[in-house]
């Protein structure tokens, strides 16, 4: 959603992500459902909107994982009305062990740190998360459905397509027909 980036703005997406305000609309587009998994991701773990989608995909049947900061999560206050934060209502928690703050770099002359590592480390760890689920189902004589990427050997657009389509109802990039 646009809003939880800086599309709609820096303030809009942090205004955005500590209420919870469109929690609704965001898990109806989802479409959870039960013996699903999802993964939410919040570095600090104490906004609103992350914690309560968490509970939306618990609520559904869903076994739900947080990808956060677990060391700066348990240090900070939560901003949801319950008063939880995100690794208080997941089964499973992958700490990014990033630094407080999400700022690795201190430079002189600059009053706080930076060089957020969390959209790295996310990426790297959620990486990994997909392989080890894919050798898991290998192990177990599933075959699960890996995209190839486009540009290598005999993938083309037909293929692709074909591949997706029995996901139609649950990519929300896939276009019937390629739209």
């Amino acid at each position: 959603d646009p809003r939880l980036g800086f599309e709609t703005g820096a303030v809009e997406s942090t205004e955005f992500e500590r209420s919870l305000e469109g929690a609704k609309e965001l898990a109806a587009k989802a479409g959870f459902q039960a013996g699903d998994a999802g993964i939410v991701i919040s570095n600090s773990g104490r906004n609103a909107l992350p914690v309560e989608m968490a509970l939306r995909m618990k609520h559904a049947g869903m076994k739900v994982i947080a990808l956060t900061n677990f060391e700066q999560s348990r240090s900070s206050e939560s901003r949801h009305p319950m008063g939880k934060r995100l690794f208080e209502v997941t089964d499973e928690i992958i700490d990014n062990h990033c630094p407080r703050g999400d700022a690795a770099v201190t430079i002189p002359g600059i009053p706080h740190a930076i060089g957020p590592l969390s959209t790295l480390v996310g990426a790297a760890i959620l990486h990994s998360v997909l392989m080890e689920a894919a050798a898991s189902l290998v192990r177990k004589g599933v075959s699960p459905g890996v995209l190839a990427s486009a540009n290598v050997g005999n993938v083309t657009p037909l293929s692709v397509r074909q591949q997706l389509s029995a996901y139609a109802g649950r990519i929300r990039y896939y276009r019937e027909g390629g739209r």
